[in-house]
């Protein structure tokens, strides 16, 4: 992506679970050489830039918004979709990616562990 090299990383390389129990979170460098955090806050993945240990909780830079159903059954009321900050377009490419590793795990079950 945006002239790197070739190689593959595996995705456990590209992003990380940091932490212990609580909060879960999961790390991943962005294009721009930020930290960046995912985690389950009620009940949504959530992308926050990495915070300076002090400073105060940060805005979520993406929030994934799952999808609605009628009675929570049947037709959908509202398509899944994925607001992105535009402070980060300049490494929308690796941001995109980790979601879809961590949509992924969230739907193994794999997430929490």
């Amino acid at each position: 992506m945006n002239g790197k090299s070739t190689e593959f990383t595996p995705s456990e390389e590209f992003v990380k679970r940091i932490g212990g129990t609580e909060p879960i979170l999961w790390r991943v460098e962005g294009d721009d050489g930020k930290a960046y955090n995912w985690s389950i806050r009620n009940h949504r993945l959530e992308l926050e830039l990495l915070q300076i240990k002090g400073s105060p909780r940060q805005n979520p830079v993406a929030i994934y918004h799952r999808p609605k159903r009628y009675f929570f059954v049947g037709m959908v009321s509202q398509f899944g979709h994925i607001d992105i900050d535009s402070s980060t377009m300049g490494t929308l490419d690796s941001l995109i990616v980790s979601f879809l590793i961590m949509e992924r795990k969230r739907r193994d079950g794999s997430f929490l562990g």
